[in-house]
C-alpha cells in the first residue's frame, strides 16, 4: 500500500508527468507536470476516462483490451517496464513519450501509477542531426564494409 502523503509528495516533485488511473480507467490523480505536458488541468480530467484525454484514438482499443486483460489475468506486457509510444496533447498534437506503468495498491484499491516523459525535443534533435549529417563518400563499416581484425604474428 502506498501512503497518500507519499503519493502527494511524488505528484508534487516528479520531473515526469504522473498520472494515477483507477482500474475502471478513470483518472484518480494528475500531477502539475501532467497538466503542463498534456495541457489539461487536474480539474478537467479527475474522475474522467483517462484514455479520452491522452491516448491517441488509434491506440485506445489496445489500451482498453490491455486493461481488461490485466484485470482478468494479472498479466500486462507493458507493465513494470519502459516503453516508447505516442500520446495526445489537448491541442490534438500526437507526440513521442517514454512511459512506465506500475500497478500499486492505494488503500483498498488497485491503481496504475504512470510516469510519462515527453521526449519530443529529444526526438526532434535526433531527426535534425540525421538531416544535417553529411553522406560519407567512404566510411569503414558503411555499405557492408567490414574491416578485418588485426593479425598478430610472432
Amino acid at each position: 500500500m502506498v501512503p497518500t502523503d507519499t503519493l502527494e509528495l511524488v505528484l508534487a516533485t516528479s520531473m515526469d508527468a504522473v498520472v494515477v488511473m483507477r482500474s475502471d480507467g478513470t483518472v484518480a490523480e494528475w500531477s502539475d507536470e501532467a497538466a503542463r505536458v498534456f495541457g489539461w488541468d487536474r480539474a478537467d480530467v479527475l474522475d474522467q476516462e483517462m484514455a479520452q484525454f491522452i491516448v491517441p484514438a488509434h491506440f485506445r482499443g489496445r489500451h482498453h483490451a490491455g486493461l481488461k486483460h490485466y484485470l482478468t489475468t494479472g498479466e500486462g506486457p507493458v507493465l513494470r517496464t519502459r516503453i516508447e509510444i505516442t500520446a495526445l496533447r489537448r491541442s490534438g498534437e500526437e507526440f513521442p513519450i517514454e512511459l512506465s506503468i506500475s500497478p500499486v495498491c492505494l488503500g483498498s484499491e488497485e491503481v496504475f501509477l504512470a510516469f510519462i516523459r515527453d521526449v519530443s525535443s529529444s526526438a526532434a534533435t535526433m531527426e535534425a542531426l540525421k538531416r544535417r549529417a553529411p553522406e560519407p563518400a567512404f566510411c569503414p563499416g558503411a555499405a557492408g564494409f567490414q574491416p578485418r581484425p588485426p593479425r598478430w604474428e610472432a
